[in-house]
């Protein structure tokens, strides 16, 4: 019986393991590094440990700093959640060498199938079909086996999984562009620089298979999933049970996983991954862990399968039969990451300043307010995850929660999944893995009703909240590559479009449209999220000049109270009409004060540090001799 479990894991996984284990009376120790000594998982675990610096190789991947962990905490067992070290064989050696239960399948069978070449191999012994492809291979020997196959080819890493090293190639030049960074990245993901190639398939379905096996020669599948959906090789939509697929693939494809596992006793959860074409499948590889997609087969079959893998690491039978495992409905699950769509998906990293979840789906996340998304770990921060009856319920609430969940103070990939889920091939069911390289990713325009919130959110921030005659002096907000908003009490206006705003707790109110709200600032940073989607403003730091108060007489008075910053003439000057005379800073901001006409300056009376009340008149501007 496992009582003290080590969580060798970060983020949402580390998180939802904890949240298993406190349900099972087992007690949790988490490890974090030093970029995440606040995060979630640290403090929902009974205790944690320091790992090392922020570095996944001097942190999470640092197997003597785990082991060291387990050993000083009395862990019983070490649970590696998925990424980094959860396929690592030697990992899995050295802790069971170490007295401790491995949650997972044997570091042999880990070592078998981490191989992608040896498990090819396995699959031709247990007669899976699989895609044409090499050894593993040194430059030269890629080069030439490509050049002898012919393009498109896959270069894969063969320890690795997840997209990491991984390349769609498409002629000899790219390829050999490709091999260093390819085997950068596997050397860094995985500890191993060897890689393969793999002839492409064209617009091919991706199909995996969940299954399960204990230590007693059992074996089962918990169904089929769809990962079509996917960038750099990496899934950001899955789905369970896949659409328009036929009875007979799926039986041969869950026959074929069943195999796969038989063969080399297979004890744990896994998943083996294949390509369709047509109805034709090919294996892909297999992966000996948890997946970050198994929220949606939890929620087809009802099973906890964090749970099912602690009870057959502790020697347990599965208990169960596949005519007892029942499938109900469908899931869809999108994955949230912290990065930009309209840039090739680039990492994005900051503070989050809003993060509010929606009650009508499943979220599993590592995020709240103040966290600090860092460039060091996957930017994946959080899955969605829907569940109806029918695939077009499920679908249709995802794209809704999608719509409300609020992201702010982070790029993130939350409006591009929305307009994934909404295309026409994705609601008939008739997705592929070349689907997300070929929609339109141009940056979406700024929105009037973003704009006039985040005016708004801005006046609100100056003044605070105030009313009266300070609201009524109109005042220029300026945010970058936007046309500029003028305020004047609750009347805005954009250009030649006028509109009366009221700003209540989470609403804008614009001409008695009320429209639900999230805005936060950053410096001058401005993140505002509506249901039409999220946009980031950049305030200039240089507002346009307020409406200083002058008389017919040429006198002019301050508009408001400020400090006066700088004096740009003195008495006798002769000045002309809009020529800047006064600068003062006003509401955390720097204006301009200028000649109501031409003339004389006289009666200056003010100078640099003057504090000075609303109506005050700083000097005039006589009337220019004739």
């Amino acid at each position: 019986m496992i009582r003290t479990l080590l969580v060798a894991n970060r983020g949402e996984v580390a998180g939802r393991i904890i949240s298993t284990c406190r349900r099972l009376g087992i007690r949790t120790v988490a490890v974090y590094s030093e970029a995440d000594r606040e995060a979630v998982h640290v403090r929902s675990a009974d205790e944690a440990f320091l790992l090392g610096p922020a570095p996944p190789s001097e942190s999470y991947l640092s197997i003597e700093a785990i082991l060291e962990a387990a050993k000083r905490s009395g862990a019983e067992a070490i649970h590696p959640g998925y990424g980094f070290l959860a396929e690592n064989s030697e990992f899995a050696q050295k802790a069971v060498r170490a007295g401790l239960i491995f949650v997972g399948p044997s570091p042999g069978v880990i070592a078998q199938m981490g191989s992608k070449v040896t498990a090819r191999s396995l699959c031709a012994e247990a007669n899976i079909p699989t895609i044409p492809g090499s050894q593993a291979l040194d430059d030269q020997g890629l080069v030439k086996w490509a050049g002898d196959h012919g393009f498109p080819v896959m270069l894969k890493a063969s320890a690795g999984g997840g997209g990491k090293g991984m390349r769609r190639i498409s002629n000899l030049e790219d390829l050999e562009r490709a091999l260093p960074s390819a085997r950068r990245e596997a050397q860094k993901a995985f500890g191993s620089d060897e890689l393969f190639l793999e002839k492409a398939l064209v617009q091919a379905r991706h199909l995996e298979v969940q299954i399960v096996g204990d230590s007693h020669g059992h074996h089962l599948h918990l169904g089929v999933r769809e990962c079509s959906l996917q960038r750099r090789q990496q899934k950001i939509i899955e789905e369970c049970p896949p659409p328009n697929v036929s009875s007979q693939l799926l039986q041969d494809l869950t026959d074929a996983a069943l195999r796969l596992a038989r063969s080399v006793g297979y004890s744990s959860l896994g998943t083996v991954e294949f390509l369709i074409e047509n109805d034709d499948f090919y294996f892909l590889e297999m992966n000996t862990r948890l997946q970050v997609e198994h929220p949606v087969t939890e929620m087809v079959t009802g099973l906890d399968l964090v749970e099912l893998q602690l009870k057959i690491a502790e020697g347990s039978a599965l208990g169960m039969t596949q005519d007892e495992i029942l499938f109900r409905g469908h899931a869809v699950e999108a994955r949230i990451a912290c990065e930009d769509p309209y840039n090739n998906f680039m990492p994005a990293t900051g503070v989050v300043l809003d993060w509010k979840t929606c009650s009508e789906v499943r979220y599993d996340s590592c995020l709240e307010i103040g966290s600090v998304i860092t460039p060091y770990y996957d930017s994946m921060v959080a899955k969605v995850i829907a569940h109806s009856q029918s695939r077009e319920k499920p679908l249709r609430r995802l794209e809704d929660s999608l719509r409300k969940t609020v992201l702010l103070g982070v790029r993130s990939n939350i409006d591009f999944l929305g307009l994934l889920l909404r295309h026409p091939s994705v609601t008939s069911g008739q997705q592929h893995t070349e689907l997300v390289e070929s929609v339109s990713l141009e940056s979406p325009s700024v929105s009037t009703e973003a704009l006039l919130a985040a005016a708004a959110a801005r006046w609100l921030s100056l003044t605070g909240g105030q009313t009266g005659s300070l609201c009524s002096l109109p005042i220029q907000f300026d945010f970058q590559n936007q046309p500029p908003v003028t305020v004047s009490g609750s009347r805005y206006s954009i250009a030649d479009r006028n509109f009366r705003i009221e700003i209540v707790r989470g609403a804008l109110i614009i001409d008695g449209h009320r429209l639900p709200v999230a805005v936060a600032n950053s410096g001058e940073d401005w993140w505002i999220h509506t249901q039409q989607g999220t946009t980031s403003l950049k305030s200039l730091p240089r507002l346009a000049s307020f409406q200083a108060q002058s008389q017919s007489d040429g006198t002019l008075k301050a508009p408001m109270p400020g400090t006066i910053v700088e004096v740009l003439v003195k008495e006798g000057d002769r000045v002309t009409e809009a020529q800047p005379l006064l600068k003062m800073e006003a509401m955390k901001m720097e204006q301009a004060l200028c000649a109501p006409r031409n003339g004389t300056v006289s009666n200056l009376s003010v100078q640099v540090g003057d504090q000075v009340a609303s109506g005050v008149t700083l000097l005039v501007v006589s009337a220019a001799e004739l």
